[in-house]
């Protein structure tokens, strides 16, 4: 197989994961972004810079907190509330 095509199913499974997430009912959805920016550290991608229209001085080839609030349509700052509660 290909790198390129490693890649693209990389990419595949993160998007699903994502998506996935941004449809499940959670009371507290802020939880879980800790872990989910750990493992899209440990499998960097350039597509969260292509789906979130990063600047290219700087990308980060993983998901921010504001990016997950976007998919969720919530506020940063109400997802930081929540994985705050937890600690």
């Amino acid at each position: 197989m290909s790198k390129e095509f490693d890649q693209d199913i990389i990419d595949f499974i993160f998007m699903d994961f994502i998506r996935s997430i941004s449809i499940l009912s959670l009371a507290k959805p802020g939880l879980m972004y800790k872990s989910l920016k750990i493992i899209t550290q440990e499998y960097r991608s350039p597509i969260w810079s292509e789906v979130f229209n990063r600047e290219a001085k700087n990308p980060k080839d993983y998901i921010l907190l504001n990016n997950v609030a976007d998919l969720l349509n919530t506020t940063r700052g109400a997802l930081n509330n929540q994985a705050k509660s937890n600690q």
